[in-house]
């Protein structure tokens, strides 16, 4: 699904749009009420296109040590989510052979939110 990124957060974007808006003026002869809208269009389109590329590199960490905790953080709350659904299936079955309900389902509550 296709989304569009806001320009301001891509000077380069922005860069882009002012380019093709003066070459377009100038240039081409191009009435404003015409450039101006395909100026944004421009803007808007290579702040998207900008925003996709970003988000298909993965960031990479220059620090060794830093990734090596960050994977080791990442085990953990693999870990701990694993845990969480365990327990929530638990209590699931225990909702229906005891009265305690108001306690299994905070439980519930609680490992839903992992």
């Amino acid at each position: 699904m296709l989304t569009f990124a806001n320009p301001l957060h891509y000077p380069l974007a922005v860069l882009a749009g002012g380019v093709f808006l003066a070459i377009a003026v100038r240039v081409a002869r191009l009435p404003s009420p015409i450039a101006i809208p395909l100026a944004g269009v421009v803007t808007v389109a290579g702040a998207t296109v900008l925003k996709q590329k970003e988000s298909q590199r993965p960031p990479t960490l220059q620090n060794p040590a830093l990734e090596r905790e960050l994977q080791q953080v990442r085990q953990q709350a693999q870990l701990i989510a694993q845990k969480a659904e365990s327990l929530r299936s638990e209590s699931e079955k225990l909702a229906l052979a005891t009265t305690e309900m108001e306690l299994l389902s905070t439980i519930q509550f609680a490992c839903d939110r992992f």
